[in-house]
């Protein structure tokens, strides 16, 4: 038994991380289609003006409702006190992390735009 459980448990490790990253990356098109929207929404009714505001969450609070000022069904959040793997935590008014079982991704608003800013070769990943 325990030599099955040897061959098993790296491979179920392995096979969580990445069902994270599928999450994540999905989770990455669901936001920037909703501030593509947006945007198109206010060049369309002339605003020259930036959504500066993806929530009204609070900061590093878990079951908070992310992203709710873009997305009909908003993203329950996680705290960075439970590092909640495949979960999202709001850490100041525009940037947010991902938790996977290894690692964590750092994303920011900026002039409308959702951009990654966890190491470099991290961010090529979810491309």
């Amino acid at each position: 038994m325990a030599i099955l459980l040897s061959f098993i448990l790296p491979k179920m490790s392995v096979y969580l991380e990445k069902n994270d990253i599928l999450k994540l990356k999905s989770d990455i098109v669901l936001i920037k289609n909703a501030l593509q929207k947006e945007k198109t929404k206010r060049v369309l009714a002339q605003e020259n003006s930036y959504i500066n505001s993806l929530d009204s969450a609070k900061i590093d609070i878990k079951n908070e409702d992310l992203f709710s000022n873009i997305l009909k069904m908003p993203i329950i959040s996680t705290s960075t006190k439970d590092k909640e793997k495949g979960s999202w935590a709001k850490v100041s008014n525009s940037k947010y992390i991902f938790f996977t079982s290894s690692k964590t991704y750092e994303f920011y608003l900026d002039n409308g735009d959702f951009i990654c800013s966890s190491k470099e070769i991290d961010c090529k990943e979810l491309e």
